[in-house]
């Protein structure tokens, strides 16, 4: 009896084995790696000078999208990538606290992912996957439970509710917020006591799937960085190997990395955009102490991206180690473009200076509070112009890499246009999952996907992702449209010439956007112009500009000094704003 039993038992586990081993071929495990404020040309295998040994390995083995956007802003790039709809439908026409008061209360102004339609990751669920997330969450739920990932299809999570915080203790990135809200599987919890974000993050995504290993069902995991989103910490050993690589400034190594994209084909033979002196002056123009501040500045940047890249590796070594790698369709990409505006410029100084260390010392470490600044972020965005929170290329032209084996070549470069959307639309494909595409989902409603699958693309049959589907981005009323190589683009003053004033730029000879020809080709804006009306009027924007946003947040990013950098005649950032109150109710 007994060895009946065993070799039952055998037969079973055969069988078992055999079953996952024909599932794990028919429907592969997806994992979506998100940066936040990571610049196009940050990482090695995007130019950048940063040390990224496990990303530059992925896109050797997988495929460089160098035409991918996202939104100008992390919320709606995450609500686009979680809904597959546009963010003006999901709850992120604008950003939590920002709404004006024409759009409070209004349908898709809700600052929270609303429920128009069901995520990606509730209907890989009802697919037959375990689906994960671990990182930042920034959708809503600061005071309401039903907004969290474990309400919104994740089956285990381990995330920051807000936007942001401080990467190494318990403390809020924002003078509005006590403290952060970290919840696990439902329930708020304590950080541990070695917590660094990038780091915990990947180990509790390891240890996630590590607890599902032996179930014989493919997942999807969201691994969510808040690297190297301000304010900027990292190890004090990172931070060391970088101390002398910024020193040459602003212009030498955007200079650097522009020549490195050339040479392995990132760029073409485009002009630049030049370093806008109204958002940067020139590294020679800025004192001693000013130079030292901005290379200590991007020395802790870097090392963030460096941490970051270390963590992601801690992830894929153990997906190797275990066999799924190969059965693994690993995406990276950054939520927008790089964030060269100042967060304490919105009123903050007081409170950050009463409730952090500052000095030039403690840069990096526990309580410092440091941010990146338009200098540098004009070097991250090269080589493009603007930076987040913009339409323009700097804002929403973001590094992407997809690897899958034996279903995307190695080491491509695509240059067709591609959007956060039309990924989404490859998760659904891959996974074999049935989208409802407006039709209802268990009595809810549902809307359609607005993307393309990206497969054909990965696998080479075709280089045409999306030549007849336009894109539209506003946010803040800084708007844009592109179909196929022309693209309108608008941006308040002294950055443009207002919302109501569009520049055309072909995209394909000046993604630099540096040659507005609006008046040589008037067809071409009345066209686009014409598909941003449609798009207004089918989802429902509101625009005005109650909500002013200010000429920048960067101008008195070069007027405040660290504490013991203060001189007798020191004045201060002189912030004309008042401090900015970010509405938390969700």
């Amino acid at each position: 009896m007994r060895r009946i039993l065993t070799l039952l038992l055998c037969a079973l586990m055969t069988t078992a084995c055999a079953l996952h081993g024909e599932r794990a071929q028919e429907r592969p495990n997806i994992l979506i790696i998100v940066a936040d404020d990571l610049g196009y040309s940050d990482i090695g295998a995007f130019g950048g000078e940063i040390d990224t040994p496990n990303l530059d390995a992925l896109a050797h083995r997988g495929v460089r999208f160098t035409d991918f956007h996202t939104a100008a802003a992390c919320s709606p790039t995450r609500a686009m990538l979680l809904t597959g709809a546009n963010p003006h439908r999901v709850g992120y026409a604008t950003m939590a606290g920002d709404q004006t008061p024409a759009q409070r209360g209004q349908p898709g102004y809700e600052a929270f992912l609303n429920r128009a339609t069901i995520t990606i990751p509730q209907l890989l669920r009802d697919s037959g996957y375990l689906t994960v997330l671990s990182g930042k969450w920034d959708m809503g739920g600061r005071r309401d439970e039903t907004l969290w990932p474990n309400q919104r299809g994740f089956e285990e999570s381990f995330a920051l509710i807000e936007g942001a915080a401080d990467h190494l203790d318990a403390l809020p990135a924002l003078e509005e917020h006590d403290r952060p809200t970290y919840v696990e599987n439902g329930a708020r919890i304590d950080l541990p006591p070695d917590f660094y974000s990038s780091r915990t993050y990947a180990e509790r995504m390891v240890a996630m799937l590590q607890r599902h290993e032996n179930e014989a069902r493919p997942f999807f995991g969201y691994l969510a960085f808040t690297a190297p989103h301000w304010p900027l910490q990292a190890p004090p050993e990172t931070i060391a190997r970088y101390e002398t690589r910024y020193a040459a400034g602003y212009d030498a190594l955007r200079g650097a990395r522009i020549a490195r994209m050339r040479a392995t084909g990132i760029i073409g033979d485009a002009p630049p955009a030049a370093r806008n002196p109204l958002m940067a002056p020139a590294w020679e123009d800025l004192t001693p102490e000013m130079r030292q501040l901005e290379t200590r500045r991007m020395a802790i940047y870097a090392a963030m991206v460096e941490e970051m890249d270390r963590a992601i590796g801690v992830v894929l070594d153990r997906l190797r180690a275990n066999g799924e790698l190969d059965n693994t369709l690993v995406v990276f990409m950054s939520d927008n473009g790089p964030e060269g505006s100042n967060p304490l410029d919105w009123g903050w100084y007081d409170w950050a200076e009463a409730s952090r260390d500052l000095t030039v010392a403690n840069m990096g470490g526990r309580r410092s509070y440091a941010w990146q600044g338009p200098g540098w972020g004009q070097v991250s965005a090269a080589p493009f112009s603007h930076f987040k929170f913009f339409a323009h290329e700097g804002g929403t032209r973001a590094p992407a890499i997809v690897a899958w084996p034996e279903h995307a070549q190695h080491g491509a470069l695509e240059a067709g246009f591609a959007s956060v959307l039309d990924l989404a639309a490859t998760i659904v494909d891959a996974a074999g999952a049935e989208h409802p595409n407006g039709a209802s989902y268990n009595g809810a409603p549902t809307l359609p996907l607005e993307g393309r699958s990206l497969t054909p693309v990965l696998s080479g049959r075709t280089d045409e992702i999306r030549p007849d589907l336009p894109m539209v981005w506003e946010l803040y009323n800084r708007r844009a449209v592109r179909l196929g190589d022309w693209k309108i683009v608008s941006a308040n003053r002294p950055w443009g010439s207002g919302a109501a004033h569009w520049q055309l730029y072909n995209v394909e000879r000046d993604p630099a956007e540096q040659h507005d020809l609006a008046a040589e080709h008037p067809q071409h804006v009345s066209r686009l112009n014409d598909i941003f009306e449609q798009y207004r009027r089918a989802n429902g924007l509101i625009l005005d500009d109650a909500f002013a946003v200010p000429p920048t947040n960067t101008d008195s990013h070069y007027r405040w000094l660290p504490p013991e950098m203060r001189h007798p005649g020191y004045a201060g950032p002189s912030a004309s704003r008042e401090p900015h109150r970010i509405d938390t109710m969700n």
